[in-house]
């Protein structure tokens, strides 16, 4: 649910890092995401596929690090392209999520530790 706890690599962490090992110079250099649609028997139960693809926190905290000028993605089968300014404002529902999820842990801290 949390792409902050996921133990993947995902394809934009993976092409900042490649590019990165290899001397490769990404400063002011267009990304390009592809997502493939899949059918919704592929999804868990109660999960849909998603329309608009857009990195998640952790992706899109590599991306506005990196240098990278744009970011092409594919929505809907057509190519849409973002500045870094655009991705950085772009917000996921799971971002949202995220932020409840650290209030609770902070709480839930607090009550273990005896801290009101």
């Amino acid at each position: 649910m949390f792409y902050e706890l996921c133990v993947s690599v995902h394809g934009e962490e993976n092409a900042i890092v490649n590019a990165a090992s290899t001397g490769a110079d990404i400063y002011d250099a267009t990304l390009y995401i592809f997502s493939d649609y899949r059918d919704k028997s592929a999804y868990p139960q109660g999960r849909q596929p998603i329309e608009r693809y857009l990195p998640c926190y952790r992706c899109k905290k590599l991306i506005i690090n990196s240098g990278l000028e744009k970011i092409v993605t594919l929505i809907n089968g057509k190519a849409e392209e973002f500045s870094v300014e655009e991705i950085r404002k772009l917000k996921r529902k799971n971002e949202e999520e995220w932020g409840k999820l650290l209030k609770f842990f902070k709480l839930f801290s607090r009550q273990q530790n005896g801290m009101q």
